[in-house]
């Protein structure tokens, strides 16, 4: 298959929402928001920068789907797949642990010792580090993924089809519903359905990088235009939205089971997905994608150490965008040729 360079595109744009997300929620220490007189200009620029940095776990989940979902799972592929991906990385993200308590314990100066390593090595104990509690839920899609990828693709089309709707049903729309009735002092429903072996919603946006991968292969896409528009207007609304929790003293930071947060990440990915980028660089492109996760893993220590020593946080959204702009390209500089290295195919996961 031949390589889409607007979707290695669209992975570096997606760790750069992440750093994003780090980045303004740091800033804007969102616990005290109701606690704030924001202005209307204050509100609309934390909560875009919320909004684009929550699109990067879901980019990056359905890529997952895009890529891995619709393989040929045989016996021997699941064998490579456990040895070369699984393993490999639990290993990168043990090393990391090792990484992050060293960092808490003598650059942070946190109250932790051994007995919180090996808690935490033992995934009895959480890393506090803000982008810790992605690896322990994406090796757990990792361990199934080529055994339900099998199950997807014998399924009768219509029958996942109904299944994925009635998930995003109770795994997106009732938590919105719920939030929604939050907000103007309403009591909650209650979500009987127990839905936690099915993967919770992290595993719908693997599903529906599958749905993505199925559509392109079939030459379906909407008009550019239309892409384009409704991109847009889902992202001012989910910022919209937040701005609407806010006015009613409600701090609400949207999470993954918004149910507008699939959408957008649907139409944004389709908007990148019809793109035939011919650019010179390509391999440049390429190896600056492939370097994403080792950013993902790096970057919050160098966020922090930036904005105590050289460019301190302020309340403004461009401000905050060229940090994270900084912040991303700092950590490439790092990661791009350590990652060649022996130990660095370790560190980072190549």
């Amino acid at each position: 298959m031949k390589r889409n360079i607007s979707l290695d595109i669209l992975r570096i744009l997606a760790i750069f929402f992440v750093i994003m997300a780090h980045v303004f929620e740091d800033a804007y220490n969102l616990p005290d928001l109701e606690h704030l007189s924001f202005s209307n200009v204050d509100a609309w620029s934390a909560y875009l920068g919320f909004t684009f940095g929550r699109l990067g776990v879901p980019i990056f989940l359905m890529l997952t789907g895009y890529f891995l979902v619709d393989r040929d799972w045989t016996q021997e592929r699941i064998s490579q797949f456990y040895r070369n991906n699984l393993l490999k990385l639990f290993v990168t993200w043990e090393l990391w642990i090792a990484i992050y308590f060293l960092y808490s314990r003598f650059y942070l100066h946190a109250n932790v010792d051994g007995g919180t390593y090996f808690q935490q090595a033992f995934f009895v104990e959480p890393v506090n580090m803000p982008n810790a509690w992605y690896m322990p839920m994406i090796l757990g899609i990792y361990l199934f993924l080529p055994h339900v990828s099998i199950t997807i693709k014998q399924m009768n089309s219509k029958i996942l089809i109904f299944m994925s709707v009635l998930l995003g049903i109770y795994l997106f729309l009732v938590p919105t519903i719920n939030q929604t009735l939050l907000i103007f002092k309403l009591p909650a429903i209650s979500n009987q359905l127990d839905l936690s072996f099915s993967g919770g919603y992290y595993a719908m946006y693997v599903v529906l990088g599958y749905y993505m991968k199925k559509l392109k292969d079939q030459n379906f896409r909407l008009p550019w235009g239309l892409d384009v528009i409704v991109t847009i207007a889902l992202i001012v609304m989910t910022a919209g939205y937040q701005v609407l929790a806010y006015r009613h003293g409600v701090s609400y930071n949207v999470w993954y089971d918004f149910i507008m947060l699939p959408l957008v990440s649907v139409f944004l990915f389709s908007l990148f997905n019809r793109l035939k980028i011919k650019v010179s660089g390509t391999k440049a492109i390429v190896d600056i994608s492939n370097s994403s996760f080792g950013i993902f893993l790096i970057h919050y220590p160098i966020f922090v150490a930036m904005k105590y020593y050289l460019l301190p946080l302020h309340k403004n959204f461009g401000y905050l965008v060229l940090l994270s702009l900084i912040v991303y390209l700092v950590s490439l500089l790092i990661v791009y040729p350590l990652q060649k290295t022996r130990l660095g195919k370790w560190i980072f996961y190549k």
